[in-house]
């Protein structure tokens, strides 16, 4: 089973359907695909804040100087398309 959506236009990995149309919304980007590899989460010890990669985890460390995350991957679950789909017709 997916673990989460990848976008063919730019590359970002996306955690649910949600969030892959809500990236395609802002971007314009319409080729996803579910993926097997999970989206990164590593959070700050300090603070909480979540971070999706190594790079956003170094900004975040530079801008606060917030040294030590946890890396949350593997509690993220899996996707389910069409249970996502479902929920998106309900919520519109």
């Amino acid at each position: 089973m997916a673990k989460s959506y990848l976008c063919g236009d730019c590359g970002a990995m996306l955690r649910n359907l949600k969030e892959a149309q809500d990236h395609g919304e802002v971007t314009g980007h319409a080729n996803f695909s579910e993926s097997e590899e999970a989206v990164l989460t590593l959070v700050c010890k300090e603070c909480g804040k979540p971070c999706r990669s190594a790079t956003e985890k170094e900004l975040h460390t530079q801008r606060t100087g917030h040294t030590e995350f946890v890396d949350k991957t593997a509690e993220q679950s899996s996707v389910n398309t069409e249970e996502q789909m479902k929920d998106l017709r309900t919520e519109q």
